[in-house]
């Protein structure tokens, strides 16, 4: 397979393993077209290949820290939201809310309800808009997102509208 081949598939977008299975299999290389069916991990030869496929992309972008990824979205007119952050840690919130982070991702299958109330709490603290999503990472990752269909795990309308209006006001700062 070649750059060229991968190039025409994504068109003006970035290559991602996505793009990378459904070529391969649509080529014949994989029997399945699953990130993690025991044909495609066979092929690629290594249980942990996704793990050190996104290791290697992070270690070879432009950005070492959460901060610089942050400015980065900014320059880019996007809205900068920390995806499923897990836990409340104050000292980072601050530190990222320096760079420019707008929003945490406070509605997703991987938190509970107590988790989302600690998120959404520190969204109001901190003046950040609680967005949410299903966490869905492609129509190749079947047994992990089962149920995380796009549309199945949102927000409403005045959160979609606080990122409007956030989006615009990066653009016009830019």
């Amino acid at each position: 397979m070649s750059e060229e081949e991968l190039a025409r598939r994504t068109g003006a977008g970035i290559p991602n393993m996505t793009h990378l299975v459904d070529l391969l299999f649509q080529r014949g290389d994989l029997k399945e077209i699953a990130f993690d069916s025991p044909s495609t991990i066979d092929f690629f030869g290594d249980q942990e290949y996704l793990t050190k496929y996104f290791q290697e992309f992070a270690r070879t972008r432009p950005f070492n820290d959460a901060a610089d990824v942050v400015r980065l979205i900014l320059s880019a007119g996007g809205v900068p939201v920390w995806a499923h952050p897990w836990r409340v840690d104050r000292a980072e919130i601050i530190r990222l809310k320096k760079a420019g982070l707008k929003g945490l991702e406070v509605v997703t299958p991987k938190h509970d309800e107590q988790t989302r109330r600690r998120l959404f709490e520190a969204c109001s603290e901190f003046g950040l808009i609680p967005t949410g999503g299903t966490d869905f990472h492609g129509r190749y990752f079947d047994s992990i997102e089962k149920g995380r269909r796009i549309g199945t795990c949102g927000v409403g309308p005045e959160i979609v509208n606080r990122l409007e209006e956030c989006a615009l006001e990066i653009e016009k700062n830019r």
